[in-house]
């Protein structure tokens, strides 16, 4: 490959990785968020059993 093609594949590569980068971490903070209410029901859920005669 020629130096020229390797540059311009590398310069248009960029906005392809900086999307995923975007998503991976918009995802992480998604799963993180769905964890965070998963374990305030999982509380609310024990509550309730404990409180059940």
């Amino acid at each position: 490959m020629d130096t020229s093609t390797t540059a311009l594949l590398w310069y248009a590569s960029w906005p392809v990785l900086i999307w995923a980068s975007y998503r991976f971490v918009l995802l992480n903070i998604r799963h993180h968020a769905n964890l965070e209410r998963l374990e305030e029901l999982e509380a609310r859920c024990q509550e309730t059993q404990e409180t059940k005669p």
